[in-house]
């Protein structure tokens, strides 16, 4: 063979070879790279996922105190200290009824609280709200006894 066309067939390999592998290369970083992507993609998502979990964890969290305070205060509310500093103050009926009123406002949400973060607690919470209704309908009965007219007619007997 003559020289020139090994040079030539040489060459023309190289050319190929050079370009085969420049062709190879590109692949694999173009594989490399989208799983780069798709790995990038996915950590996003996941962090999406953590961010609206830890959110709602948030919310939850804050509902629950919620719902510790108000058990709280209802614990407070409807005790018998409660009962003694409302009838030795000697508030009227219309105001015991205001205040009931008020109340029931509070317990409304609490109980709307516990449907949502609580539910398996919902039958607990119409048993607390039938005691407040008792204490409040009692308190209204107590606070509707005038002490002075019937301290009068006990000492006439």
């Amino acid at each position: 063979m003559d020289t020139a066309v090994l040079v030539a067939i040489i060459s023309f390999s190289g050319i190929i070879i050079g370009y085969g592998m420049n062709l190879i290369g590109t692949k694999m970083n173009n594989k490399a790279q989208q799983k780069r992507e798709n790995e990038k993609f996915q950590r996003d998502i996941d962090l999406k996922e953590i961010e609206e979990e830890h959110e709602s964890n948030k919310e939850r969290i804050k509902a629950i105190t919620e719902i510790i305070e108000l058990l709280s205060y209802f614990e407070h509310a409807i005790s018998l200290t409660s009962s003694y500093i409302d009838t030795i103050k000697e508030i009227s009926l219309n105001q015991h009824h205001d205040a009931y009123r008020k109340e029931r406002t509070k317990l409304h949400r609490l109980i709307s609280l516990v449907c949502v973060y609580a539910p398996d607690y919902y039958n607990k919470m119409r048993y607390i709200e039938g005691n407040h209704n008792l204490y409040w309908g009692r308190q209204g009965a107590l606070l509707g006894i005038d002490i002075k007219k019937t301290k009068k007619n006990i000492e006439r007997f």
